[in-house]
């Protein structure tokens, strides 16, 4: 009988305890209904710093609100921007939310909270929008008169400076994330800044980078260049140019003895110089790129220590880049440029050997390198014409 006593009580206390935790999911909400929710403070995130208010916050950034009867809130604005609640982050004393990255059109500063039956309160904080970001130029050789397009976010009344050119560019269109862009007379090289109301922002790089350059094929950066076709017409970029070009690409086929490039920094003036010093987290390789047509083969890419013996092989235990722009969200398709457009291959991306049966392999030290190559060969499921010009080689920091 005392036993049966036991497991009845334990069963009693069991049902209580699942009735308690039941109850816990939609007592915060519960019992907030009918109140008006009140915010005292607002807190980051950090637990270690925790005791920080905040009146103010960053687009994107993450903070607590601190207060009461917050159980029952179903919608957040921060000025006239809705934010994105998470139920499992709201209790009768706090809330989680990132502040909203859309830009506000009315700046109140104020946060508003609104409970499922439309009681509402406010509370006085502050949306920081951020200095422009910049993430891409389209060309960063681009000529005077030329347009390129600028990539990034918090392009709001946006202006844009050159380097040499005391007044802004001409923008021809422009949105938050991206922008139409003149490029002026007399622009030098050195950097671009884009200027909002917000702030101004300038790139790390330059335009017209010379900076770590391998070769232009115009200057005395240009040491043995083997193979390719070296010229110049009214479409170069800056001066001479590499051109690649074959009527019908195959599956491992070498289709034309110019069809590689080949570049030597272990010889002449230069000596056995490293062709870069750096981390692969740090460096990528940079270059301009006039695509006429291209839809398979890749362009293997990769750095070596000079031979004396002229040797050279893809063959060789050297960590290659796989270039294949024709490749565009997992498709195949024409990777026709239309016109000329840098492109930035992180050295973390040298990492396959010749058909790829490894994708592991890294550059262990790029100052231990003096030579480029390049050369389309490899698998080709799609054979077709092929035409590429190429300029202005360089390994450039990005971090």
């Amino acid at each position: 009988m005392k036993k049966a006593k036991y497991i009845l009580m334990a069963a009693f206390m069991s049902f209580v305890g699942i009735s308690t935790l039941t109850g816990c999911d939609r007592t915060d909400a519960e019992r907030d209904e009918d109140a008006t929710p009140k915010v005292e403070y607002v807190r980051v995130t950090n637990p270690n710093a925790a005791d920080s208010l905040v009146v103010e916050a960053m687009m994107g950034q993450q903070i607590v609100l601190m207060g009461e009867n917050l159980g029952s809130v179903e919608e957040i604005w921060f000025n006239d921007v809705k934010g994105l609640l998470n139920p499992t982050l709201i209790t009768s004393y706090s809330i989680i939310v990132d502040v909203p990255s859309v830009i506000p059109t009315d700046v109140t500063n104020t946060i508003t909270l609104i409970t499922g039956k439309g009681n509402k309160s406010t509370f006085p904080f502050g949306v920081r929008v951020p200095n422009p970001l910049i993430r891409d130029i389209s060309c960063e050789y681009a000529k005077p008169g030329d347009v390129i397009e600028i990539t990034g976010n918090y392009f709001i009344e946006p202006q844009v400076f050159f380097t040499g050119v005391e007044t802004p560019a001409e923008i021809t269109a422009f949105n938050q994330t991206s922008m139409a862009v003149v490029v002026p007379q007399g622009v030098q090289e050195g950097p671009l800044s884009v200027k909002s109301i917000y702030g101004t922002t300038k790139t790390k790089f330059n335009f017209m980078d010379t900076n770590g350059m391998l070769t232009n094929f115009d200057d005395g950066y240009v040491q043995p260049w083997g193979r390719g076709t070296v010229t110049t017409d009214a479409d170069a970029i800056s001066g001479n140019y590499l051109l690649f070009e074959a009527p019908m690409l195959s599956a491992w086929g070498w289709s034309d003895n110019l069809m590689w490039g080949y570049w030597a920094h272990g010889e002449g003036a230069h000596g056995n110089a490293p062709i870069a010093q750096g981390s692969n987290e740090e460096l990528a390789l940079k270059f301009e790129a006039n695509i006429g047509t291209w839809i398979d083969c890749p362009m293997l890419m990769w750095f070596q220590t000079w031979n004396p013996n002229g040797n050279i092989s893809p063959d060789d235990n050297y960590p290659q880049c796989h270039w294949k722009p024709y490749i565009q969200s997992g498709a195949y398709t024409d990777a026709a440029t239309n016109g000329w457009k840098t492109f930035t291959i992180p050295l973390t991306e040298f990492k396959y050997n010749k058909d790829e049966s490894a994708d592991n392999m890294a550059i262990d030290d790029i100052a231990k390198y003096t030579d480029f190559n390049i050369m389309v060969f490899g698998a080709c499921e799609n054979p077709g014409p092929f035409n590429i010009k190429m300029d202005n080689f360089r390994i450039v920091r990005i971090n």
